[in-house]
């Protein structure tokens, strides 16, 4: 039986389609998994599924649940289909052929981007860290926002350019650590609260009893005893169950407790009262545990109106020192990460030894980020992060991050470089270590404002620059209007303006350019921003309408409208979609998003309860109905798990349905205690007729040991006894097993035995990246498959060869090799392979690949005649640029990335055309085909 899968965000960007496929004996119904000879099976595919996989070298895979990885299968492509034979029926995927060692050994420049709706440079430089049980991950990062110096530039006023006022985070200016979170308040302000997590900020509303909201509403229930000042901890929930911490647990505030930072209240017989709760702890539902420890700083102050004749204190600077994670019922944490700190020569800010002052400001900066996990009855290293910094003018600048494995050995340092001076520096580029580039040119804006007060400069990204390490440089440039800020209460006050809110754009304009300067595309966003009496929107930020165009003033290609709606909930605004409509050409595809109350137990908590799509015509196409039976009581806040699901065709009969059953419940209808879904009932046919269920267990940590489908057959799944995350065991419904070993320090399996007892060894060096695949009949010294890193960090010369050996005992270990040559953004541009025993002969078959603006591949070479070890301008073994004459197979693209021209090495050429909904490919024999989708593809 086939089975199609839908892809999914966690699916690797280099498979086009999956399919589970599953045999039964006849008669009887058990489940086959493995077979006495192999079989047979094809998988069709067309020529965009080769464009938008660079390499179209294709090929077919299976998903090894035990090494948690799509292993490929041998495989042929002919004529538009891939072959291939297997011995046992799993998942299955189709995509570009894969190298064998991750994707994530290569580099990429995707978190270094601009954030249209503010105009701001934005950087996220994540940090490796060990998963949790049931996938309970933090995600720890740097990240950098321009926007943040030009709040700092306001705050201390445009004509204080050099002035030391405000100084900047421990990580450098316009760098945060990402992953933690906090609630705060501006000193001396007692009506304002703002929680911060997420990568989210919320003011908070106070409900009374102890009961707290966000504005805008993200459905998170929170508790606080006291008011904006108490210095009790905050306890909140998010809809999936997970409860997290802000502030000292024991309520307290004082010497100690940097869990929750405090000032001097002059104005209250200079009590002490609370301005932050760090984030202290997440837990999920299982009792797998997060924990934050705190360090802090102390100034000692002095009151003009008098303490008592006593100096007070606050905390002018709280750091993160460790994050642990611990395993539910655990007595010690499995992971830990330290947060090493070293002295910032940039802590003189104005009047920071004043006593009657009560500023921020600290004298560390974080320096390294250790990250290790408790095994063996040691801690050993994981991963371990430098920053580097430069003090050129007034502010820390973050210049550089190295990267090391579980040793001293350094794999390559992303670095920064910045422009302007004083409070106006500002990232120019950052480099990842391999040669990809970012650069960024700025450009002024003027923001108005509801005061009527003078325009505020504001600095904006103009253009940015992408180069790839090879010579090849990208351009995007940017257009913006509608810069506008709100000042509350309305007027012109001195800096600071501590009430001041930029609102961003109301229009900006992205236009992609390939290298040689002509636009690939141009496309347009408008925002909300402001409403009628011009107060913030609370939908500002999110687009109504984004066009693609191929040129300025051309018609657009694409639209895509969304009408954003706010309701009321809680005195807060819930912003939720209502209506999209994608226009393609003349052709409109429509979807009604609904947020119904009696869907979701009469009370609004966010959830997306029908989904009606529409194709051409007026009536439906299809509706999605879901009903969600949520738990908010003492015994916990779960509220996003759907309880019912029915698909509904166009004239409103039920063609689909799924019944959720979670923690072993009897009843759809029964809130969850800890959301693991324990039975799936689908209707085979009709609904609310005969349900077929699949059934699963889990362990105490949340991880899914068992899986039961509709006829009996069960799968059980074992976790390691230390780190509750790694499956070590796999038996299916033959009784049949696979056992995997770890190293732990990478989560990632160095024996992986199948049911047949046949182990298969991975090896790895300090970085985790696989070394060495040794399966039976090999051994470690002479491996079936290993993998060599060549010169990382240096473009055109860093490579990963590849050599399989030719036969079991063979003595030369690289066997057939091949070398993947990389760029800095991580697309593989040449392959170099041996032929005809390339060590003697000193020949190699070469193919080259160039790629556009957009990531897609833009020609390739037909394989071509090399010499092994020729420097071609960057140092032997290295890149060789290729003769221009050469045949290639080029393509072109419109500006949604579609392919409309594909030229073969011949010159050939064959072509696909799109209107609306229809697809009109010709082929170099001008054989058309007409492909006709509906609405939905």
């Amino acid at each position: 039986r086939h089975t199609t899968v839908s892809l999914e965000a966690s699916t690797p960007p280099e498979l086009f389609y999956l399919c589970d496929l599953t045999a039964t004996t006849e008669g009887s119904g058990a489940p086959v998994t493995t077979f006495a000879r192999p079989i047979t099976f094809t998988v069709s595919y067309g020529p965009a599924d080769t464009a938008r996989r660079p390499g179209a070298a294709l090929t077919l895979y299976w998903f090894n649940p035990v090494a948690g990885r799509w292993l490929p299968l041998p495989s042929q492509v002919s004529a538009g289909v891939i072959i291939a034979t297997t011995s046992h029926f799993t998942l299955f995927a189709a995509g570009a052929s894969g190298p064998g060692y991750g994707k994530d050994v290569l580099p990429t420049l995707r978190g270094i981007a601009s954030d249209l709706w503010t105009g701001a440079a934005t950087l996220q430089q994540p940090f490796t860290l060990p998963p949790g049980p049931a996938g309970f991950d933090l995600g720890l990062s740097l990240g950098y926002n321009s926007q943040g110096i030009n709040e700092l530039v306001q705050s201390v006023g445009q004509g204080s350019p050099s002035q030391y006022l405000a100084q900047g985070s421990w990580t450098g200016l316009g760098w945060s650590l990402g992953g933690l979170g906090q609630i705060s308040r501006p000193l001396n302000s007692y009506d304002k609260l703002y929680l911060g997590f997420a990568g989210g900020t919320f003011e908070l509303k106070n409900l009374g009893s102890g009961n707290w909201t966000t504005e805008p509403q993200a459905f998170v229930r929170l508790q606080h005893n006291g008011d904006e000042r108490s210095p009790n901890p905050w306890l909140a929930w998010t809809p999936d169950g997970t409860q997290y911490t802000f502030g000292n647990p024991a309520g307290t505030v004082g010497n100690g407790t940097a869990y929750t930072a405090f000032w001097t209240d002059w104005n209250t017989n200079c009590s002490v009262r609370a301005y932050q709760w760090a984030l202290t702890g997440i837990t999920d539902t299982h009792g797998n545990r997060w924990q934050i420890a705190y360090d802090h700083e102390y100034k000692d102050v002095s009151s003009a109106n008098g303490c008592g004749g006593d100096p007070g204190k606050y905390i002018r600077a709280t750091y993160p020192a460790t994050i642990t994670l611990t395993p539910s019922g655990a007595a010690s944490p499995t992971v830990r990460v330290r947060l090493v700190r070293e002295s910032r020569p940039d802590f003189q800010i104005d009047k920071y030894n004043d006593p009657y002052v009560q500023n921020l400001w600290g004298m560390y900066r974080l320096k390294q980020v250790l990250v290790e996990v408790y095994n063996g009855g040691a801690w050993q290293q994981a991963r371990r992060y430098d920053l580097a910094y430069s003090v050129p003018t007034l502010h820390s600048l973050l210049t550089a991050v190295t990267t090391y494995g579980v040793d001293a050995t350094a794999l390559v340092t992303a670095t920064f470089t910045y422009g302007g001076q004083y409070n106006y520096t500002r990232l120019a580029s950052a480099n990842n270590g391999y040669g990809g580039v970012v650069t960024y040119t700025y450009q002024t804006d003027f923001v108005a404002n509801n005061a009527g007060c003078t325009s505020y400069e504001w600095q904006v990204v103009g253009n940015r620059q992408t180069a790839d390490g090879l010579g090849n440089v990208f351009t995007t440039t940017y257009g913006y209007l509608g810069a506008y800020a709100w000042v509350d209460p309305v007027g012109c006050p001195e800096v600071p303006r501590s009430s001041y809110e930029f609102l961003g754009h109301t229009i900006v304009t992205e236009t992609v350019k390939e290298k040689d300067g002509t636009i690939a595309s141009v496309s347009e966003q408008r925002y909300y921003q402001k409403l009628a009496n011009g107060s913030p929107d609370p939908r500002k930020g999110k687009t109504y309408l984004v066009s693609t165009f191929p040129a300025v003033g051309s018609p657009a290609l694409a639209q895509t409208e969304s009408k954003w709606v706010t309701e009321t909930v809680n005195s807060t605004s819930f912003v939720h979609l209502e209506v999209v409509t994608q226009t393609t050409g003349s052709q409109a595809a429509v979807t009604k998003y609904y947020y119904d109350l009696d869907h979701q137990g009469n009370t609004q908590y966010g959830n997306l309860t029908r989904l009606v799509e529409y194709g051409a015509g007026a009536s439906p196409y299809r509706t999605t109905e879901r009903w969600f039976y949520p738990r908010n009581d003492a015994g916990g806040y779960i509220v996003n798990r759907v309880g019912e699901e029915k698909v509904l065709d166009g004239a409103g009969t039920c063609q689909a349905q799924k019944r959720y059953f979670y923690d072993g419940n009897a009843s759809h209808t029964s809130p969850p205690s800890k959301g693991d879904l324990t039975r799936l009932s689908q209707a085979p046919g009709a609904c609310n007729g005969t349900l077929l269920d699949t059934r699963y267990g889990y362990d105490t940590w949340g991880n899914q040991t068992v899986i039961t489908n509709a006829l009996g057959y069960t799968t059980t799944t074992q976790y390691d006894a230390s780190f509750r995350t790694y499956p070590i065991t796999v038996t299916n419904a033959l009784g049949q097993r696979t056992l995997a070993q770890y190293d732990y320090r990478f989560g990632k399996p160095t024996v992986v035995t199948d049911v047949n007892n046949i182990p298969t060894t991975y090896v790895y060096d300090s970085f985790g990246r696989i070394t060495a695949e040794v399966r039976w009949g090999d051994t470690t010294a002479n491996p079936t498959v290993r993998y060599n890193y060549y010169a990382f960090g240096t473009p055109g010369l860093q490579q990963i060869t590849i050599g399989r050996r030719e036969y079991s005992g063979q003595t030369d270990h690289w066997g057939h090799w091949e070398s993947h040559l990389f760029n800095g953004l991580g697309q593989i541009v040449q392959v170099h392979t041996e032929i005809d025993d390339t060590l003697a002969q000193n020949n190699e078959s070469r193919v080259t690949r160039f790629y556009n603006s957009r990531g897609l591949l833009e020609s390739e070479l037909a394989p071509y005649l090399g010499t092994h070890s020729e420097n071609g301008g960057y140092g032997a073994y290295g890149y060789v640029p290729p003769g221009s004459s050469l045949p290639r197979t080029r393509y072109a693209y419109d500006a949604l990335g579609r392919v409309t021209v594909i030229t073969d090495t011949a010159g050939v050429t064959g072509t696909q055309s799109y209107s609306g909904w229809t697809v009109t490919a010709v082929d170099g024999n001008r054989h058309q085909k007409f492909l006709e989708n509906d609405a939905f593809g």
